[in-house]
């Protein structure tokens, strides 16, 4: 039986979580599950099919292995919102996370190397804070760059392989805050 790619984040109680998987039969199971004092905000999934779950209350982002042991893999990140991995991309092979700081004038993109140490890649400061969302083209379609989005800017940031951050796409008829609210590559590169 093969499975769809498919996980999803369930909060059973106030510290338990869960991940569960839907089959193409459309039954599920769940694949693993650990104590929290959040829910998970986002996943994603790297090519060993390691699941890494971003926890934005608790400032961390736990792995789970193939074996569905539970770690915190990163810890001390300000606020992380979504993440992406670059997958042995010209971004190297590590995870990127949005983070808000805690008085919204220093936010970044940070890096979290194979070991689970941080470092800020980019800078988020204005006009360019509240980084919510972060995606990488893995492809070259869209120049093998990063994205992240501002919802509350309405824009699209392109972040190059040096954490350079510059416009890559204005949302003029959203306003204040009605911009993009996720984005995602797919595996052939459709933004």
């Amino acid at each position: 039986m093969k499975k769809i790619v498919i996980v999803l984040l369930a909060l059973f109680a106030s510290s338990a979580q869960a991940l569960d998987i839907i089959h193409s039969t459309l039954s599920s199971e769940t694949y693993a599950t650990y104590s929290a004092q959040s829910k998970g905000r986002d996943i994603a999934i790297d090519t060993s099919m390691n699941i890494f779950v971003v926890h934005h209350e608790e400032g961390l982002i736990r792995k789970i292995d193939g074996s569905q042991a539970t770690s915190i893999y990163a810890s001390g990140i300000s606020k992380p919102h979504r993440l992406a991995i670059s997958n042995n991309s010209t971004y190297g092979n590590a995870l990127y996370v949005a983070s808000e700081s805690s008085n919204n004038w220093t936010d970044s993109i940070v890096k979290v190397d194979n070991s689970g140490n941080t470092s800020t890649f980019a800078n988020m400061t204005p006009p360019n804070h509240g980084p919510m969302f972060v995606a990488i083209d893995t492809t070259g379609n869209y120049g093998g760059s990063m994205y992240t989005a501002t919802a509350s800017q309405d824009k699209i940031y392109q972040i190059n392989q040096n954490g350079n951050v510059s416009i890559f796409s204005n949302w003029p008829g959203w306003v204040n805050g009605g911009g993009p609210f996720d984005m995602t590559f797919d595996t052939t590169g459709v933004f």
